[in-house]
């Protein structure tokens, strides 16, 4: 109640918005879960009327999470520096239709967390998950540094 979903121009995932009539609600809700071999994409619960969204590596998201209090719910959200190392790395597997756009958002979105917590915390959250997620991370910082990083910043 309160709510209702809205669908990403780009990439067709549902997200639950605050009702335009909705004063009391301020938080947009993502459903989120970890692909498999059974879940390939996006699906709906039966039951519930929500959408859910796999996520590539969703599992360093649940790893490291923080429970916040939200108007007498707990909300579970990743660490910020998580979600930075995150979008990094995911931004590098974008695919489909633009997935440059996608891409850049993606990297966009982590520079906000990347310049209130520092390059420091995001390093340290990088290096905690070695192998093919952290040649994905390394391939995208060096885009993100090229790309949104000052030339003085980057010496």
């Amino acid at each position: 109640k309160g709510y209702t979903p809205k669908f990403g121009m780009i990439s067709n995932a549902e997200k639950y918005i605050p009702s335009p009539e909705s004063l009391e609600n301020q938080l947009d809700v993502d459903f989120l879960c970890g692909y498999d071999r059974h879940i390939k994409g996006p699906y709906n619960i039966q039951g519930l009327g929500i959408k859910v969204i796999p996520v590539t590596y969703q599992h360093i998201l649940m790893d490291n999470r923080i429970t916040l209090p939200y108007r007498g719910l707990s909300i579970n959200v990743p660490k910020p520096e998580y979600w930075a190392v995150h979008k990094i790395a995911i931004s590098q597997k974008r695919g489909g239709k633009n997935p440059r756009i996608k891409m850049i958002k993606d990297l966009e979105g982590a520079g906000v967390i990347i310049e209130f917590i520092g390059e420091h915390n995001i390093m340290e959250a990088a290096d905690r998950y070695p192998g093919k997620f952290k040649k994905l991370f390394e391939k995208g910082w060096a885009i993100y540094k090229d790309r949104f990083l000052s030339d003085f910043e980057k010496n």
